[in-house]
């Protein structure tokens, strides 16, 4: 699981934190759709290369049987909110959260997760 130079992970952007920090304050699709060019390259694409980085580290230190999936529904949670069992109707979340994780069997399983967000008031 090597990662292209091109695509190593930096950091997340200001302008990812900002989108972030911008969806807080109006948590909405229209923002949400005018925005979504910023989400894809300033949060989803940096969230993917901390994905590899993170695997590859975990592989190494913890167990090759750890696995990342740089993708949403992968290890990278999904920005839009389940409200169907929630008291938050807003349609998405503020924060970007990624995971890597194994399951060894239905009783044992490890997960380590990271969360990105914008500012908070």
């Amino acid at each position: 699981m090597s990662t292209p130079a091109s695509i190593a992970f930096a950091g997340f952007p200001p302008d990812g934190l900002a989108f972030l920090d911008g969806l807080a304050r109006d948590n909405t699709k229209a923002y949400f759709d005018a925005h979504r060019a910023t989400y894809e390259s300033a949060l989803l694409e940096p969230a993917k290369a901390f994905v590899v980085a993170l695997g590859e580290e975990l592989h190494a230190r913890v167990s090759p049987a750890i696995r990342a999936e740089p993708r949403v529904n992968g290890s990278i949670l999904r920005i839009n909110r389940d409200t169907r069992f929630s008291a938050d109707k807003t349609p998405y979340k503020d924060h970007l959260t990624s995971g890597s994780g194994r399951a060894t069997g239905p009783a044992e399983s490890a997960r380590a997760t990271s969360s990105a967000c914008g500012r908070r008031p």
